[in-house]
């Protein structure tokens, strides 16, 4: 099973409602172009979707859905669109440096059965500021192991090639190995990523991250209250789903175990809590929609966990 080295590769970029973020990260896709860029492909379910008018020197392809389709589908219509070997998965609230690319593409060149490769990450506002390096699973498997997390970068953690369980901001992913595990789920609308590197390793293939490459993440930077609920607060509609599909997965995960359901409930308490109180305190005028969109969650979730019974 060994995949083929990376001559080329299509850039997908999902987005909703961030305009500015996207055109940063487009002019920053052009500022640090290499020849392996075959083309770009957004798939735009804002409300409305706008025009975009960056990156004339790389083929771009703007599909434009008229309702919201979130994450998840909006990389396999991505996926679907590419005419190249691998895709280079890239959430809108990021910037590209020069060591993003190439690195990514070494690690997935040099390696036997690679399915996926992730960069490092680190913040935007503070680049020796970091957000995470990989992804493992912490025992028990109930959350993932952030490397690096909300730490200044140490030269011990980089430059290294990691295992990792999830894929989070961006990765390098083959277009074969992704759809001979089917893509993305559809069950999962926002955090998909995790579920993917289950059937990933599970057809075979290694999933991993490169803290040799860096890609840098346009998100409020630690130490200010509420820091980490911010993506919820400004898109409400995410809330429902992020619980519900973190509940889903957790099932997958842990199938056949034991008393899942009552574990799942109290690990899930640890992000639930703070982000209730974030939505109280600092959700302002949505603060009632993003409640709903919480309850709402935790309704989908029970559901689901009753379904397992």
């Amino acid at each position: 099973m060994t995949e083929k080295a990376v001559n080329e590769f299509s850039i997908i970029i999902p987005t909703h409602n961030r305009y500015e973020k996207l055109s940063a990260l487009l002019r920053s896709i052009e500022d640090h172009y290499i020849d392996q860029i075959r083309e770009i492909i957004i798939i735009d379910d804002s409300d409305p979707p706008g025009r975009i008018d960056c990156c004339k020197k790389i083929r771009l392809i703007h599909v434009k859905v008229s309702f919201r389709i979130f994450i998840s589908l909006a990389k396999d219509i991505g996926a679907f669109l590419a005419t190249s070997d691998h895709l280079f998965f890239i959430d809108d609230d990021n910037i590209i440096g020069t060591d993003t690319f190439l690195p990514v593409i070494e690690a997935f060149s040099s390696q036997k059965n690679v399915g996926a490769v992730m960069p490092s990450v680190m913040y935007l506002a503070n680049p020796e500021l970091v957000w995470v390096y990989a992804t493992p699973f912490k025992p028990g498997k109930w959350s993932h192991e952030l490397i690096g997390r909300n730490k200044i970068r140490k030269n011990e953690l980089e430059n290294r090639i990691y295992e990792v369980d999830a894929l989070p901001n961006s990765s390098m992913i083959s277009k074969k190995a992704l759809l001979g595990v089917n893509g993305f789920s559809s069950r999962l609308k926002i955090n998909s990523s995790g579920d993917l590197v289950l059937k990933l390793k599970s057809a075979g293939f290694k999933v991993l991250a490169t803290s040799y490459a860096r890609i840098y993440h346009d998100v409020p930077l630690p130490g200010k209250f509420g820091y980490w609920s911010a993506h919820g607060r400004d898109d409400p509609d995410r809330v429902r789903h992020e619980i519900s599909n973190w509940f889903i997965y957790m099932m997958e995960v842990h199938s056949g175990e034991s008393f899942f359901i009552s574990r799942a409930i109290l690990h899930s308490l640890r992000f639930i809590l703070p982000n209730l109180l974030t939505y109280i305190l600092l959700g302002g005028e949505k603060k009632k929609e993003l409640i709903f969109n919480l309850s709402l969650g935790l309704i989908d979730s029970f559901r689901q966990l009753k379904l397992k019974e």
